[in-house]
């Protein structure tokens, strides 16, 4: 069978597949999810999803609005709106209406969602400790100043050609 110029270049790209960057973080980002998924049941919280843990981790003692807890885990109103009924029915927050702004709510952790919350940034240090054990703390901590350089790259605007404009990573790449 002859090979065309079209699959000549897809074999040229498969090579490149494994070190390639969707590759390792959606490599990194299952794995994480798996070890998450199997810390929360271990930990006897088998009702928790992945998708409660970032409006759990975003709200601080002194609680938070709902507005602005919607900003934080970077979810729709109602997306939010949705997983904070689940966690109300579940007890590990309350919710309160704001005082100056009735269709405003304040978004608390009860005592059950702090230990949870605890319980999860343990776990994390934990897993970090292995890391920096595996890895050293230099090499670590490179990588994750590295990636939140990149975090933050991203959110000042990902590649996006629309009617013949480029957006800033589309810049970047062409210079």
């Amino acid at each position: 069978m002859h090979k065309s110029a079209l699959d000549e270049q897809l074999l040229a790209t498969q090579q490149l597949k494994e070190r390639g960057w969707a590759k390792i973080i959606s490599t990194l980002k299952r794995q994480f999810d798996v070890w998450a998924t199997e810390n929360l049941i271990c930990t006897g919280h088998e009702e928790m999803k992945l998708w409660y843990l970032p409006l759990i981790m975003n709200i601080g003692p002194d609680g938070i609005t709902n507005n602005e807890l919607a900003k934080k885990s970077h979810m729709t109103k109602q997306a939010m709106s949705k997983i904070v009924k689940e966690l109300l029915q579940l007890g590990y927050i309350e919710t309160c209406t704001c005082d100056d702004d009735k269709r405003c709510s304040n978004i608390f952790l009860t005592e059950k969602g702090k230990l949870f919350a605890l319980s999860c940034r343990q776990n994390v240090r934990n897993i970090e400790a292995v890391y920096v054990n595996r890895f050293g703390k230099e090499k670590f901590e490179s990588t994750k100043e590295t990636l939140l350089e990149i975090i933050a790259f991203n959110a000042e605007g990902l590649c996006c050609k629309k009617s013949g404009e480029a957006t800033l990573l589309c810049k970047d790449a062409e210079e």
